[in-house]
């Protein structure tokens, strides 16, 4: 079980589908605050604090992501190109 203060963000475009994400984790008593973007690149704004996301609370990095993408479009990932920003302290791989 994920402790209650850590945050999962759930990746996902249909509304009926986050309810029965929420239904789910809460029948689980997984309590956690749950994050929802819409889309990838929404996903990857809260990640990086970018956008409207961009004055977010730091220690809300979420401890698990939640996703499920069929079409590279839908995941916000168009450019093939696509370089996350980096963070203080991240090595490149």
């Amino acid at each position: 079980m994920i402790p209650e203060e850590h945050v999962i963000l759930l990746v996902e475009d249909n509304p009926d589908d986050v309810e029965l994400t929420r239904r789910a984790f809460s029948k689980c008593n997984i309590l956690n605050t749950m994050v929802v973007a819409s889309d990838g690149e929404e996903a990857l704004d809260y990640l990086f604090q970018q956008g409207k996301h961009a004055d977010r609370d730091t220690a809300l990095m979420p401890h698990m992501v939640r996703h499920l993408f069929l079409r590279r479009e839908a995941a916000g990932f168009q450019d093939a190109k696509f370089q996350p920003p980096t963070r203080p302290g991240m090595k490149p791989k």
